[in-house]
């Protein structure tokens, strides 16, 4: 490319001190459409050459090229804008200042002048009425700058105002959610104690219920012992005395036999029964524990 050959130029030939060839750099530069280099280029040689005139007016080109870039762009930034208005702003003070600007000469000692008198102005190498044009685009641009910088902030507050509103809807939204939680949480708490405490209830009354028949089991098997001991006493005497034993008959042998076959039969009945109860008690208590076990884990 044409830019390179001027740096290797001017870094080879003129150790990067030379304002023509930088010059001539920041034209290639901003042919390239390189504005930002092209700026570098040209406040270098200013740094250099700051006499030379048609190096700030260049200047203030690059930075006018440069702004209206930016405002082209479809989509643009604060900081850019920003940066476009601060770069409209003094190219418009640089063409102010350059289109009423006469330079003095180069050389103006010689024999026929005389040493008290002023020194004659020349016109400066570039051109004062194109300076002047460009005052008059610069301030559109400018005007034109200030106006989307000041939409873009707008648009920008706006844009936070909603971002600070939906923040807020959502921690509503958060808070709301998490009051439903411990809402809920509170009333399956409560359930569930509810049901245990009437769990505990029912357990406790079945157990009462098997300790009174347990009870009352226990007292008719006690009074059917001592009926069975006496009637075996009274048998015993029987067999004791032998006119009384041929007295006895078959049938009540019968009867008392199966009267002790009955006996055992209720006493058997009675602790099926008591077992049964029992192993219905003890299910329910452990399906009352599975269960709130598994609310805890939940």
């Amino acid at each position: 490319m044409l830019f390179k050959q001027y740096q290797n130029c001017l870094k080879n030939f003129y150790f990067n001190k030379d304002e023509s060839v930088l010059l001539y750099l920041a034209k290639a530069y901003f042919e390239w459409n390189k504005m930002e280099e092209c700026k570098q280029t040209l406040q270098k040689a200013i740094h250099i050459a700051p006499h030379n005139m048609a190096l700030w007016y260049n200047l203030a080109l690059a930075q006018k090229a440069y702004s209206t870039s930016i405002l082209k762009k479809e989509k643009k930034t604060i900081t850019e804008l920003s940066a476009a208005t601060k770069e409209l702003e003094q190219a418009t003070c640089m063409f102010e200042h350059l289109a009423t600007r006469l330079v003095p000469a180069s050389n103006p000692s010689s024999s026929t002048q005389p040493t008290n008198s002023t020194p004659t102005l020349i016109r400066p190498n570039y051109s004062t009425t194109k300076a002047a044009t460009h005052i008059k685009s610069c301030q559109n641009f400018l005007a034109d700058a200030r106006r989307q910088l000041d939409t873009a902030r707008d648009s920008e507050e706006r844009e936070l105002q909603r971002l600070n509103k939906q923040q807020e809807l959502l921690a509503e939204s958060a808070r709301k959610q998490l009051e439903e939680q411990e809402r809920i949480d509170r009333e399956t708490e409560e359930r569930q104690q509810r049901e245990e405490e009437a769990a505990q209830e029912v357990y406790e009354k079945n157990l009462q219920v098997v300790q009174k028949f347990v009870d009352s089991s226990a007292n008719n098997d006690e009074r059917e012992s001592s009926q069975s001991f006496r009637a075996g006493r009274r048998k015993k005497s029987k067999k004791a005395n032998p006119n009384q034993a041929g007295n006895t008959s078959p049938i009540e042998n019968e009867e008392t036999e199966s009267w002790e076959e009955m006996r055992d039969k209720r006493v058997s009945c009675q602790r099926t029964y008591v077992l049964a109860v029992l192993t219905l008690l003890l299910e329910s208590q452990s399906k009352g524990d599975c269960k709130k076990t598994e609310g805890k884990g939940g």
